[in-house]
């Protein structure tokens, strides 16, 4: 029986979390947070221990009821599992298709110990001497034209292995793609080890509006200990020389360039491993840990562990203004912060939760990155496994397949958890791709990722509290 100071609701989307200054009650449908009393939190917390049927009995308090008339602890919830892009993703298809990625060949000149190719991961292919033939690319540029009258921007994309080694064919591409996209605005990307990047092949990029993207891991002792030539070699000299000689004609190189760097985590972690060496200042880097087959193996050293939380804390006081300005920090770690701002910043601003919908993560599966292999068969992205049946979208002689597709983006529904009550729903980073079972989505695979994706909020929730609490510049987060 319900006591008069009691009240009986469905369980509400929410999340309690405790800070050192206090707890705090993270609400999904409003997608802010704030401060709580401890009698708050303690009757909430004992209330969502104990769930019927769905129900919860919340004992009431003054705050509770103040929580409740401005909108927290609603029932509201998402109904129905189902991405909202379905209904449009086949006229888009036909339609706005605006990039494409050619993999020109499967051949590199370097074996990087970690790269998802050298056998690493064996769910990906290998390398092998496969290169894509000038017919199929031109057939995946055709496909391309003929959907995407409505795009208004083009982008082709060139990857490998080393696409440099096929730099001749990509000229060729490049010509026939402008001439066939006459009057449309046009771009290309590629991304190169750069150790056959020359001020030729350049020059020629820059003349044909190529945004390029170099593989780099820090200074020349980190970099070498994994991205390594056929004979064991070390590829940061060779690299280095190709970019000073560029930099002496294109002085303005920073602003034309992306470095990718891959940290590795089972190294020790310092200012000169993870930072960009002189010749390379001024450029954008985006760094991403190792990518191994089972993220829950990715082992972290203590050291690397220890060294990140600092240099985090260091961006972290930089960015309050605690910390001089000429104060040098790993760009992954300043980012990051700036990054964990701007989605502190951006909370709030939706609607409540949708009757119909999906949680946040998965991307119209080749609709924004169509990756086109070798053999011209079609693959959400790049990242994906060229092995997976389930990732296997379509191809340049087949079209799209929308059932695949349909099931990639809806790949939440594949598993009992109840994603409807989750408080991560709104940012939950689960890319299909972590679910890939080869022949189908796995369950297993997306109940591993969903925990992962839930400790991840749990800490961008801290930092964003952290922004709250040391800034005060909203005046939503109020105490209530």
């Amino acid at each position: 029986m319900t006591q008069p100071n009691t009240i009986v609701q469905r369980l509400p989307v929410v999340l309690l979390y405790q800070m050192m200054d206090g707890p705090y009650l993270y609400d999904a449908n409003l997608d802010v947070f704030t401060p709580i009393s401890f009698d708050t939190f303690q009757k909430l917390n004992v209330a969502f221990q104990s769930v019927h049927d769905g129900k919860v009995e919340i004992e009431k308090n003054s705050e509770i009821e103040k929580l409740i008339a401005k909108g927290f602890l609603s029932e509201n919830r998402v109904e129905e599992l189902r991405h909202p892009l379905i209904e449009t993703m086949r006229t888009f298809s036909q339609r706005a298709l605006a990039s494409i990625t050619l993999q020109v060949t499967q051949s590199c000149n370097l074996r990087c110990k970690y790269c998802i190719y050298s056998n690493q991961i064996k769910k990906q292919r290998s390398h092998s001497q496969k290169k894509m033939e000038f017919e199929t690319a031109i057939k995946g540029i055709d496909f391309l034209y003929e959907r995407s009258m409505d795009a208004p921007r083009i982008n082709i994309g060139f990857y490998g292995g080393e696409p440099l080694l096929e730099f001749d064919m990509i000229k060729r591409l490049v010509e026939y793609a402008e001439e066939k996209f006459r009057g449309k605005e046009i771009g290309f990307s590629i991304t190169t080890n750069a150790t056959l990047l020359t001020e030729e092949k350049y020059t020629y990029m820059q003349c044909h509006n190529f945004s390029i993207t170099i593989s780099i891991d820090g200074n020349r002792e980190s970099h070498n200990r994994n991205r390594v030539f056929l004979s064991g070699k070390g590829s940061f000299d060779q690299i280095a020389r190709n970019i000073k000689a560029i930099k002496e004609i294109h002085p303005d190189v920073p602003a034309t360039l992306t470095i990718s760097t891959v940290i590795d985590p089972e190294i020790p972690l310092t200012l000169e491993s993870s930072t960009a060496s002189e010749f390379l200042k001024g450029i954008r880097v985006n760094a991403a840990v190792v990518e191994l087959e089972d993220p829950n193996q990715i082992a972290f050293s203590e050291d690397f562990s220890e060294k990140y939380q600092y240099f985090r804390f260091l961006s972290l006081r930089k960015f309050y203004g605690k910390l001089s300005a000429s104060c040098e920090l790993p760009t992954f770690c300043s980012e990051g912060i700036e990054k964990l701002y701007h989605e502190f910043k951006s909370l709030g601003s939706c609607s409540r939760l949708p009757q119909i919908g999906a949680p946040d993560g998965p991307c119209m599966p080749g609709l924004l990155r169509l990756f086109i292999n070798a053999d011209g068969d079609f693959f959400p992205c790049e990242k994906v496994s060229e092995l997976s049946e389930v990732m296997n979208i379509g191809s340049i002689y087949k079209g799209f397949d929308f059932g695949k597709m349909e099931n990639i983006i809806n790949f939440s529904t594949i598993s009992h958890r109840n994603c409807k009550t989750c408080p991560v729903f709104r940012h939950c980073g689960i890319c299909a791709k972590l679910c890939d079972g080869g022949d189908k989505l796995s369950e297993d695979a997306f109940l591993s990722a969903c925990s992962n994706s839930i400790d991840d909020f749990k800490g961008r929730l801290k930092y964003w509290t952290l922004f709250y609490k040391e800034l005060k510049l909203d005046t939503r987060y109020s105490k209530v």
